[in-house]
């Protein structure tokens, strides 16, 4: 079939951009202008309203296609084809942020655009009129025969374009010990059956938006998976460039915007909180059966090389799929939740605002939140003989969470008493890279437990949080708008507070004064454990334990230390003193925490 359409165009587009080459000057606007136009098209979206706009129209006769074939060529294979196989930093950069950005932008059925590889008329039209007329029959109550058509429509785009994406990646691919295509190809096959059997059990629209989804999900994880082998296999050879860390962000954000588009699906008011799709996953297995699905096709692939190609694969096989499965996890809360007390963020995506109240709702129990993120990092991590970046992956992710959730009280016990504390020795000149790399991820995460639990944060925040409320800033600053604004925001609230009441039969407000409770408790639990005190006994562990030299030891006043006992002062000592101390560790830690920052003021 031949390479994807638009990826010439693409890789001599980013060449131009990044070459010093002053032969390639002059090209650089319409290089820097087709990448923009690239990153920004929607061809189904331009075409179905071309179509709709022409049927209102009661002048116009047959239907005329606006949009040139100049536009042909799906984007988001041209950028999968181009990730799989790139060894260029800048390349592989642009071709994660541009999936991601189709995916936190654009519908489903709209960034997983393959049948533009067949021409604008000939493909997209041609769907989108397909479409058009299954709708027409259902609103002429022909259910049956509606659903008959979607079915055979769907099932049509699979055999033609699933092949499609096999082909046109291995045309482009290069051999080499992890070949994407080739494993891609083993996954779609072993999972042709699913697809079909998706098909029979989805009805109308949801038809087309689980298929895509689906091999959404599936390519993005591949690709993530490839990454990381590439990444591995380029610090053996010591040619490592730092681009791993940008890419996988952007493949994470986009595998779990796309499981949130695929299990809620937005409701006509906007007020209602949307159910979980039938036979749909939890978000998080959703997100692990993907690098699940990756895998087992990948030791699949390796078992037909030779022992030679086994074995230099076995690490970074190894390697690839545990910093996969805690990247989605790390990801998710990271896209799909709002922080507490936060005006509008730039980087919400463009999602039904009810669809991430279900999120949220869904990431703060116990069955489906961090809780089962630890329970699964932990499965994952058992056989890691590098405990060290094992503690690293799993001190990054909890960290993650505890900015958007309240940390359940066991988990602090599990990653602050039995991980964490293995790093807060402070004076330790014999430690390693990665175990400074630890240490710092320990301390980052105890941040985050406090941050999460300032003296600052409302109940109200935490509930607009909950709600999937956000708080939108005025942006020219005058005092009338500020108030109209706060008053509209106000407004919406209630009625969403109203909304949840009568759904799931308790007060929001009681949610959010629970949680709030819980952040404070796990910060207070987290300082205690930090600084070696039992909770149990209220006894305090020798000076040598955790954050305890920072009392005795005039060394330790670096940044990261002062900055995470200055957490402790600001976030728990308010709790500890508004919320009294009847128990004896509370007054231990009262005692504790005023020492060590009255030791790190006399140093300074």
């Amino acid at each position: 079939m031949g390479e994807p359409l638009l990826l010439r165009r693409l890789q001599d587009s980013l060449s131009c951009l990044y070459t010093d080459d002053p032969r390639l000057q002059h090209g650089r606007h319409d290089a820097h202008a087709f990448l923009v136009q690239l990153k920004t098209s929607n061809v189904r979206r331009q075409i179905k309203s071309t179509i709709q706009s022409q049927r209102d129209s009661p002048s116009t006769g047959n239907i005329r296609i606006a949009v040139g074939e100049e536009h042909a060529g799906s984007v988001y294979l041209s950028c999968l084809a181009l990730l799989l196989q790139s060894k260029s930093t800048h390349e592989r950069i642009f071709c994660a942020q541009s999936l991601n950005n189709r995916c936190r932008s654009i519908k489903l059925v709209e960034s997983y655009d393959l049948e533009s590889e067949d021409g604008i008329e000939c493909g997209v039209a041609r769907l989108v009129i397909a479409w058009e007329e299954i709708k027409r029959s259902r609103n002429q109550s022909q259910h049956q025969l509606s659903q008959e058509q979607s079915r055979a429509l769907m099932k049509s785009w699979v055999e033609r374009y699933s092949p499609m994406v096999i082909d046109r990646c291995s045309a482009f691919t290069a051999a080499n010990t992890f070949n994407g295509a080739e494993i891609l190809a083993l996954m779609l096959q072993k999972n042709s059956t699913n697809l079909f059997a998706m098909i029979d059990s989805s009805e109308g629209d949801e038809c087309e938006e689980s298929i895509k989804g689906t091999m959404t999900l599936y390519t993005l994880a591949v690709g993530m998976y490839v990454s990381v082998c590439m990444d591995y296999v380029e610090r053996e050879r010591e040619t490592h460039t730092a681009w791993l860390s940008s890419v996988l962000s952007d493949l994470g954000s986009a595998m779990s915007i796309t499981a949130l588009r695929m299990r809620y699906r937005p409701l006509k008011d906007k007020f209602s909180t949307p159910t979980a799709a039938p036979g749909c996953p939890s978000l998080v297995e959703m997100l692990v059966n993907a690098i699940s699905t990756v895998k087992e096709s990948a030791e699949e692939y390796y078992a037909h090389k030779n022992d030679q190609q086994r074995s230099d694969a076995g690490r970074a096989h190894h390697h690839a799929v545990t910093l996969c499965y805690s990247t989605v996890l790390r990801s998710l809360p990271e896209t799909v939740l709002l922080l507490p007390g936060q005006d509008e963020p730039h980087r919400a995506p463009s999602v039904d605002r009810s669809c991430m109240r279900s999120a949220s709702l869904e990431l703060r129990s116990d069955e489906f939140g961090m809780k089962r993120v630890v329970e699964l990092l932990m499965k994952y991590e058992s056989n890691t003989e590098n405990q060290h970046e094992s503690a690293i992956r799993m001190l990054h992710c909890c960290e993650s969470w505890a900015k958007y959730v309240s940390v359940p009280t066991d988990i602090v016990n599990l990653t602050i008493g039995n991980i964490g504390s293995n790093y807060f020795q402070i004076m330790n000149p014999c430690a390693t890279r990665e175990e400074e790399r630890a240490r710092e991820a320990s301390l980052q995460y105890l941040v985050a437990i406090f941050d999460s639990a300032a003296h600052t944060l409302t109940t109200k925040d935490v509930l607009m949080a909950v709600l999937g409320a956000v708080k939108k800033s005025s942006s020219n600053g005058k005092k009338k708008t500020r108030s109209k604004s706060k008053k509209r925001a106000d407004k919406v609230l209630g009625e969403l507070v109203a909304a949840h009441h009568e759904e799931q039969g308790d007060t929001s407000d009681n949610i959010a004064g629970m949680e709030l409770k819980a952040r404070r408790n796990a910060a207070c639990v987290a300082a205690a454990l930090a600084f070696g005190i039992s909770i149990e006994g209220g006894s305090i562990a020798s000076d040598g334990f955790g954050l305890r030299p920072a009392i005795t030891n005039e060394a330790t006043t670096n940044h990261m230390i002062s900055s995470t006992i200055c957490s402790v002062g600001v976030s728990v000592l308010p709790h500890l003193l508004s919320e009294g101390i009847e128990e004896h560790w509370r007054t231990e830690l009262i005692q504790v925490v005023l020492t060590t920052l009255q030791r790190l003021c006399g140093n300074t």
